[in-house]
């Protein structure tokens, strides 16, 4: 099932704008913004990652002027378990 929403009503799930982070995204959310000089990235990086930040996370390009998304893509991160290996030197 795929549900449409506004852009006006995804304000509280936003993480990244041309401005930066939004405010109540947790500290382990980073966005890495890369530019050749004719395309531009942004990398949506999660260090460490929690077994609630899995979902799909969408990426949609708004262009002042345009009305509407001009662009998007999508992914989905999904969290397979709960576990940290710690390594001793023996």
């Amino acid at each position: 099932m795929t549900t449409t929403r506004s852009i006006s009503s995804c304000a509280d799930d936003l993480i990244y704008s041309s401005t930066g982070l939004a405010i109540n995204v947790p500290s382990t959310f980073t966005v890495t913004v890369g530019d050749n000089g004719t395309h531009v990235t942004r990398d949506l990086n999660i260090d460490p990652v929690d077994l609630t930040d899995a979902g799909v996370y969408l990426c949609a390009e708004l262009r002042p002027g345009v009305a509407g998304v001009t662009d998007s893509s999508s992914a989905q991160l999904i969290v397979l378990g709960n576990c940290s290996l710690q390594y001793t030197n023996e």
